[in-house]
């Protein structure tokens, strides 16, 4: 049986959920059927893709557990090390309409 890829066919608990997890870190969901509710945020979070609202599931895991499921939002080491840099590294913004001269200015101040 396929899942529905349109996403108000699903419950709005199960958003819910996904942003609380989003929100808090962690979310546990207790229940006898684990890997059934999992398949059920599978199907979901394909549905929010294909809407172009992937932000909802990124970046969170699913860890079936004995009792329930653990819905997790996991930062990878390549996350990891692109929020370091970014927080180390001096960020500068150019306004669109900038002249030629104030380019060249930043990319001089710069070392370019």
């Amino acid at each position: 049986m396929t899942r529905p890829l349109q996403v108000n066919r699903y419950d709005s608990s199960l958003l819910l959920a996904l942003a609380t997890a989003q929100r808090l870190g962690e979310f546990f969901i207790p229940s006898d059927k684990p890997s059934a509710l999992r398949l059920e945020f599978y199907g979901l979070c394909g549905a929010l893709r294909k809407e172009n609202r992937p932000e909802a599931c990124d970046g969170l895991k699913f860890f079936l557990k004995q009792d329930g499921l653990l819905i997790k939002r996991g930062a990878t080491e390549v996350v990891d090390a692109v929020k370091a840099a970014l927080n180390a590294a001096e960020v500068v913004v150019i306004p669109e309409d900038a002249s030629i001269d104030a380019a060249e200015a930043f990319l001089s101040k710069i070392g370019f």
